[in-house]
């Protein structure tokens, strides 16, 4: 099996599970499958690039700092998850 199906396997696996767990209010499983969405993304989009943009690079980088500030609930979080995506 190529690394770019067992990517999406995992990708859709994890947006499942974070999925199901959100709506459970399972916060154990959510706090491990959350953070592992993007990089599954990251790891498909890598299996099937010939060449990689900085900019998609950044972007999904961006995204999994903003996903891993979201999992931690304190005060004045919304400025902390505004930071990597300006």
């Amino acid at each position: 099996m190529k690394i770019d199906k067992i990517a999406l396997a995992f990708f859709i696996f994890f947006s499942i599970m974070a999925t199901v767990s959100r709506a459970l209010e399972w916060n154990g499983i959510l706090l491990l499958c959350k953070p592992l969405i993007i990089p599954a993304l990251t790891f498909y989009y890598l299996g099937n690039t010939k060449k990689v943009s900085r900019s998609v690079t950044l972007f999904l980088i961006s995204c999994f700092i903003g996903d891993a500030i979201a999992l931690f609930n304190f005060e004045h979080e919304i400025f902390y998850l505004l930071v990597p995506f300006l």
